[in-house]
């Protein structure tokens, strides 16, 4: 359900969870305007689709300090189902590849609901929990010294970017 806003994009979702055993919250939005252009969507491809979720804390307007993004596989397609590869990354700086804490490989994610709606958005939830590391880039190994425990859910509109659906 999209719930407009009048000065920024308009919260489409949400994510909720636990890092380090603190309650945190971040809201997904869409910025749409002429152009597809929502935090959370399925990219697919040859036959590979990619689940993106990115979310910010409330009421920041797409800040990058702070946020949370969510990216993984879904590996039977656009359906319910566990996911691949989840890669989930906390990040500190406004910097699109700077410092914060990304995922360790046994991290897990499942897609409870997936549903089209209409044109290009649908509706997706589910949950994930990994053990994130400090990192200082993107590119930069994971300390094994400086991990927290991530665990949480997400519940927002998405948009289908795939061409089954454009």
């Amino acid at each position: 359900m999209l719930l407009p806003d009048d000065s920024r994009g308009s919260v489409i979702g949400s994510v909720t969870g636990f890092v380090g055993g603190a309650p945190e919250a971040w809201e997904t939005l869409d910025f749409s305007v002429g152009a597809p252009d929502a935090t959370a969507s399925i990219q697919g491809d040859d036959g590979r689709f990619v689940l993106i979720v990115m979310a910010y804390p409330p009421g920041t307007d797409g800040a990058r300090a702070g946020r949370i993004t969510i990216e993984a596989t879904l590996p039977n397609g656009p359906v319910p189902g566990p996911a691949t590869g989840p890669i989930i990354t906390l990040h500190e700086t406004e910097a699109p590849d700077g410092p914060g804490y990304r995922s360790t490989e046994t991290a897990l994610l499942n897609v409870s609901t997936l549903s089209r709606r209409d044109g290009l958005y649908g509706e997706i939830a589910g949950s994930f929990v990994a053990t994130l590391c400090r990192t200082a880039s993107a590119d930069a190994a994971l300390d094994p010294t400086d991990c927290r425990d991530v665990a949480g859910e997400f519940e927002t509109d998405l948009q289908l970017l795939y061409p089954e659906f454009q």
